[in-house]
């Protein structure tokens, strides 16, 4: 009977493979590290979530507001590098419908300074949360349409902040 006599193959095993990758890996997160900026997108983006965070309790409490009877809606303006947050007052009779964009009764509810972003370009003077659904009313600054946007920026960063019709409050690259 005929029989092949087979040659073993020099070649690497996988554990060898595995370390090798496991070093290369390593010694690339070691030199793309750790910098200066890193620590400058870290306090943008903690700052952003603070600003939609921020946003998001005033839309939560209109519907506490709603219940107690003294405040038919609140909102939010940007003055400066603060968002004011404002309720409006209830008149003697039922609340108006905003769809015609009543004059504002504004109670000033809270200042909510921002320490370390600027707020850049606000394409709007109020937006207001109105329950029982949170619709969303955009007091739009002359010439402005779309959705309330603002831009927030902190050193090179910068980011747009947008609300939509929904209430709904998201991070952009920038705004329209």
């Amino acid at each position: 009977m005929y029989m092949k006599h087979l040659k073993k193959q020099d070649a690497f095993t996988l554990i060898e493979i595995m370390v090798v990758l496991f070093l290369v890996v390593s010694f690339t997160a070691l030199g793309l590290g750790y910098n200066s900026s890193t620590d400058e997108n870290i306090a943008f983006f903690r700052d952003q979530g603070k600003v939609i965070a921020e946003i998001y309790k005033v839309r939560s409490s209109v519907l506490a507001s709603y219940t107690s009877g003294n405040i038919c809606a609140q909102g939010i303006e940007i003055v400066g590098d603060t968002i004011q947050v404002f309720g409006q007052r209830a008149p003697a009779g039922p609340c108006p419908d905003y769809t015609s964009k009543p004059t504002l009764d504004k109670v000033n509810l809270a200042t909510i300074q921002l320490d370390d972003v600027n707020i850049v370009d606000p394409n709007f003077d109020a937006v207001l949360f109105v329950p029982p659904y949170l619709t969303v009313y955009s007091y739009m600054k002359a010439g402005e349409t779309g959705n309330p946007c603002f831009t927030i920026e902190l050193g090179s960063l910068s980011s747009g902040v947008m609300i939509n019709n929904a209430g709904q409050v998201s991070a952009i690259q920038s705004c329209p």
